[in-house]
């Protein structure tokens, strides 16, 4: 059965029916509320089979939906509106993956989670466009998801402050209520986002800024700072009101640097969670005074300064987070002993990477739901940010949020087979592309590829050709091998193959998609961040096996002036590839997000095409010193531009565009 989420229980008989046009059974103000749900269904009033929509009292859940099919009628039943709904969309699913053809039965759906979101990082590069975000709400109310947030450092239009985001980007107050209704319409909260303490150095290093931060790497807020409490009034007296919702997302993760500037000495007197839960209390205080009724706050502080538990406001939600494909998630059990209430937010394994890290992915979303519900966290969400520049397409996501969706419905130990069998029918249509999907999730499985979330496979793409980070590794990040590059080459190359014969024939024209929002999301622009990610694959594979030639070559001792110049078109060659490729990413980025933010990947882009160079002249000098009778330097001693290199992750915030980590 192809359907995501899969249903909690299904009763099916041997018969099964075609439906075309329904006629349809539902009173007058039904029909409109669930306007948007209709769409997709040919409705006919002289049609033959019947939808009909019934509302009935009581049930387990308002969200619980059951769907009755017939020879000559399909009914689906709910408590609520929103119930019909996900019925509805349930509905849509089957049409689209069966043809048309439904088997005669019975299937009942209820959430197990209350809460089940999807947060988008929106602040660091991509910004996405609201065509795209109106497009996603539809596909994530499909998914019976009911909370969108967007991650906002700097991402809000704000009156007081223009300077911020105007470099990179803001939402305005029309946009955001815009899209709010948009969503409202949809059964999903459009709940505000809003980084209060942390990652905060798109305001910080904006001129007339700097004096809020916390020290000078110009990273968080500066704890008991009134500066900062004025602007955060600002900020959020001005923005909440353009949410229907009044849960509001402080953030305040990854709070390492307190007490080492402003708060010092108030840290030395009171130790870091009393200043942290001070600078807690007055962010939850502004923001209730603005409309601000529920408050989700990022678990990672509790769990660093668990004496913080005691002394939140009420209403506050924990958000536990873990991205990794662990087996246990020890950080589950110590809020279930709290008693306080909390979440958990797995990831889509899509930032720091070419392609997403499916396979990790799967583990992280299906195991921390499972422990996350039998802890008692009361919803969960898929997270997806954008770590350095957003380098990912945003569609490229989507798959994980229909995994996330699964989990979060109906959390359990599902194997990846069975999620790719109720999902790839719904969004591929196309052998080649399930095919090249597939060769792309492998990819990662390179050796030596991944670390924690980070795939280094990135890394190389922009990093030195011959002595870079990426080859060299470090205590944090493991050296590409030798091995890890063929099947990056085999698996891209095959990919791209797939994926043009795909886009050359335009497959998704005569699909039928459950819905336009998903033919929106999986069509044209879906396989061209495909091919993106597979034409990347294959650049890396491509440039690290020419970086094991070149040394090879250069440790022969018979090697000769014109086997340098062999070598240097190679890397002529590649460079083509590399502008090629930075020309589709920019063609890429538009087609879902808005232009501005995309400097800082230009900006990787133009380091990456410098150190190809420095590779060219340094074996210009190898080229003389044979010439002249003496040895190539194979051993890279003379090879300095990998040591200066300073590319996406291995720099800092002294450049103009990093949107990373300060202490990394």
């Amino acid at each position: 059965m192809a359907c995501i989420p899969l249903p909690n229980r299904i009763t099916q008989t041997g018969e099964s029916t075609r439906f075309g046009a329904f006629r349809p059974e539902a009173a007058p103000e039904l029909r409109e509320a669930l306007a948007s749900g209709l769409a997709g269904f040919t409705l006919d009033e002289r049609a033959g089979a019947a939808l009909s929509l019934k509302l009935q009292k009581g049930g387990d859940s308002a969200e619980a939906s059951t769907l009755r099919i017939e020879r000559d009628r399909v009914t689906v039943e709910s408590a609520s509106t929103r119930g019909l709904y996900y019925g509805l969309a349930t509905l849509r699913q089957l049409l689209a993956s069966g043809g048309g053809v439904l088997r005669h039965g019975v299937i009942y759906d209820a959430p197990s989670f209350a809460h089940r979101g999807v947060m988008l990082d929106v602040s660091r590069g991509k910004m996405a466009s609201l065509d795209y975000l109106k497009h996603l709400a539809g596909f994530l109310s499909d998914l019976k998801y009911n909370i969108l947030q967007l991650y906002c450092e700097d991402k809000l239009a704000l009156k007081k402050h223009p300077a911020v985001g105007s470099a990179t980007g803001a939402y305005t107050k029309e946009q955001i209520r815009e899209l709010d209704s948009h969503c409202r319409a949809r059964f999903i909260e459009l709940q505000p986002c809003i980084q209060t303490y942390s990652h905060m150095h798109g305001v910080l290093r904006l001129p007339g800024y700097s004096s809020l931060a916390e020290n000078d790497g110009l990273f968080s807020l500066a704890a008991g700072n009134e500066d900062v409490y004025a602007f955060l009034e600002d900020e959020l007296s001005e923005t909440l009101p353009w949410f229907s919702s009044t849960t509001l997302n402080i953030n305040m993760d990854e709070a390492y640097d307190i007490g080492t500037g402003y708060t010092k000495d108030a840290v030395e007197r009171h130790g870091r969670g009393a200043v942290f839960l001070a600078h807690i209390c007055r962010v939850v205080e502004i923001a209730r005074r603005h409309g601000a009724q529920k408050i989700l706050l990022w678990g990672d502080v509790a769990n660093k300064y668990p004496e913080l538990l005691d002394g939140l406001p009420d209403n506050v939600t924990i958000v536990d987070w873990n991205y990794n494909p662990q087996d246990d998630y020890p950080s589950l059990e110590t809020f279930e002993k709290t008693g306080v209430n909390f979440w958990a937010a797995g990831g889509t394994g899509s930032w720091n990477s070419v392609f997403p890290r499916v396979y990790n992915a799967y583990k992280n979303l299906t195991g921390y739901s499972c422990q996350a519900k039998k802890r008692g966290a009361d919803g969960f969400m898929a997270t997806d940010w954008g770590d350095y520049g957003h380098m990912q397409p945003l569609g490229l996501s989507l798959y994980g949020y229909m995994v996330g969706a699964q989990q979060a419905f109906y959390p359990s130990p599902i194997a990846p087979e069975a999620l790719e069998a109720a999902a790839w029918p719904l969004i591929f249509g196309d052998e080649r592309v399930e095919r090249a999907f597939r060769h792309l999730m492998d990819s990662n499985l390179a050796p030596n590829l991944k670390t924690g979330f980070k795939t280094m496979s990135i890394y190389y793409f922009f990093d030195d050709l011959l002595d870079g980070l990426a080859l060299r590794g470090n205590d944090n990040y493991p050296r590409l091998l030798r091995e890890s590059f063929p099947p990056l080459l085999e698996h891209g190359s095959a990919a791209c193959e797939l994926l043009r014969g795909a886009l050359d024939e335009r497959v998704w024209e005569e699909r039928g998609f459950p819905g336009e929002d998903w033919r929106e999301l999986f069509g044209e622009a879906f396989l061209r961040e495909l091919l993106l990610s597979a034409r990347m694959t294959r650049y890396i594979g491509t440039k690290g096996e020419l970086c094991y030639k070149i040394l090879d070559t250069l440790a022969d001792p018979a090697v000769k002036p014109q086997d340098i110049l062999t070598l240097t078109a190679a890397i002529h060659a590649l460079y083509r590839e590399f502008l090629a490729i930075r020309r589709d990413f920019e063609g890429v980025w538009v087609l879902r997000a808005y232009e501005t933010g995309i400097e800082g990947c230009l900006t990787m882009f133009d380091k990456g095409g410098v150190q190809l160079a420095e590779t060219v002249k340094w074996l210009a000098d190898q080229r003389e010193a044979l010439i002249r009778g003496e040895p190539a330097d194979h051993k890279l001693t003379t090879y300095t531009a990998g040591k200066s290199c300073r590319i996406l992750w291995t720099g800092d915030f002294k450049n103009l565009w990093d949107r990373a980590y300060p202490w990394q």
